[in-house]
């Protein structure tokens, strides 16, 4: 109970730019399902992509099991970087993202999306943390 309490607190001071973020999307996807799950506001939602801002994980309707492993991953990341959660994971994640789905598109790349280093991260906080597996090569969910 305490270690939760420290985590959500840690989360609310040191990693407050990326939760409010993470409320203010709430805020707009307030109407779609979500619950609780290990202190993490896990909304679903109907873009085909995930995303984790702190304490709130957006996972697409497509998502399985694994890709909350990996934004929960990125949650951790959160409580450990603070501020610097957004420079270092959100901007390059998300220019990865991008830049990983263009080139897919063009059939230059089919490699393995969570090779990239802020990815293979969240994956392997996300498995210590959970105890559960996160994606594979190749898992079309990302």
């Amino acid at each position: 109970m305490m270690t939760k309490l420290l985590f959500i607190l840690l989360q609310l001071t040191w990693g407050l730019p990326q939760n409010m973020l993470g409320l203010l999307l709430f805020c707009l996807f307030v109407r779609r399902p979500h619950c609780i799950r290990r202190c993490a506001v896990v909304t679903r939602w109907r873009l085909s992509s995930s995303l984790s801002m702190g304490l709130f994980i957006f996972l697409s309707e497509k998502a399985d099991k694994t890709v909350f492993v990996h934004e929960y991953g990125h949650t951790v990341q959160s409580a450990l970087l603070g501020p610097l959660f957004l420079p270092l994971v959100g901007v390059s994640s998300s220019l990865w993202a991008a830049r990983y789905r263009r080139l897919v598109r063009r059939g230059c790349w089919n490699g393995y999306y969570y090779a990239f280093l802020p990815e293979r991260t969240a994956n392997l906080l996300g498995e210590h943390v959970t105890g559960e597996k996160a994606p594979r090569p190749f898992n079309p969910h990302y």
